[in-house]
């Protein structure tokens, strides 16, 4: 296994002590007591179960993609060697590569970048955090239905399971005739109601992240107010004509996605409640479950090992 080769590696080179979990962790504080550096070979769901006691540990985190959803990646390193990391991980990269990376491992505090994170409190008792951004109503349905289906999906040529586009819209026609996507929800922006009773697709983001090509408004406020969250929101009436564009757009591969903000009520505060109807919401692309959610920006950044500087 890579991690296996990494390792040894990291023995010979430096004299680095490494321990690996491959199992579910039931104390991933005392798991990290001691720890310098945790490396995460995964997907963006492994992140999001470490990531709060990465920060709470004052711990730096170096990913590196392994799951069927991979975004963090697209902090680590940039677009140009996303390919020659993957590589490296199914072991088909040189061995130059490897021993590159074992000095960003070795001199890590060289490359440590701070990301930003989104503080998410479910039913006032569970924490965790958001590298991206969560949504509710239709798109958590969608990602609810592709859960349901992932051993229908094709590995691709890095051997991670990924979602083809047609199958992806065969999801989004499927979550549009659900009922489980127009669940109502109540949205407050820092102690103003903002839709009551409503349905359709909520979406929040903190303002750095990648994600806000879906919020202008975000963009706009992103130099000014690094300490807020921002998001949109479509009503149930209006989804089936942004349906209706959606397939044009997937038509049209590379069509612009600018036809959808017209029907989009945006908003920005430091403080989101957002209250359910059902329970199901997605985060980073994982499937969460809860009622009541607070969302703020967390204090604190994530700090991250970037891979190819």
């Amino acid at each position: 296994a890579f991690s296996e080769k990494l390792f040894q590696h990291l023995k010979l080179k430096g004299g680095i002590n490494t321990k690996i979990s491959g199992e579910i962790v039931s104390d991933k504080d005392g798991y990290l007591k001691d720890c310098d550096l945790l490396l995460i070979l995964g997907g963006d769901g492994t992140v999001l179960e470490w990531s709060s006691y990465a920060l709470k540990n004052d711990i730096p985190i170096m990913f590196l993609p392994g799951g069927n959803q991979n975004l963090l990646i697209k902090y680590a390193c940039s677009e140009k060697k996303i390919s020659s990391i993957y590589r490296l991980v199914n072991l088909v990269e040189d061995s130059s590569a490897l021993e590159d990376l074992v000095e960003k491992i070795l001199n890590y505090q060289r490359y440590l970048i701070e990301i930003p994170l989104t503080r998410v409190e479910i039913d006032n008792k569970k924490i965790v955090h958001a590298l991206h951004m969560l949504s509710f109503g239709f798109d958590a349905n969608v990602v609810r239905i592709l859960s349901q289906n992932r051993s229908n999906l094709k590995s691709s040529g890095y051997g991670l399971k990924q979602v083809s586009n047609l199958t992806y819209l065969k999801y989004i026609f499927q979550a549009f005739f659900d009922k489980r996507s127009i669940s109502k929800f109540q949205l407050t922006v820092d102690n103003k109601i903002i839709a009551e009773d409503e349905s359709g697709y909520l979406y929040l983001s903190n303002l750095n992240s990648y994600a806000l090509g879906l919020t202008p408004m975000g963009r706009n406020y992103k130099e000014e107010r690094k300490d807020y969250v921002s998001g949109f929101f479509i009503r149930k009436k209006n989804l089936l004509v942004v349906g209706k564009e959606l397939l044009f757009h997937f038509l049209q591969i590379m069509a612009p996605l600018e036809f959808m903000n017209r029907f989009k009520i945006f908003f920005v505060g430091q403080k989101v409640q957002v209250t359910l109807k059902d329970s199901f919401f997605q985060i980073d692309g994982d499937l969460c479950n809860g009622t009541e959610l607070l969302v703020t920006r967390e204090d604190k950044c994530l700090k991250l090992l970037r891979i190819d500087e």
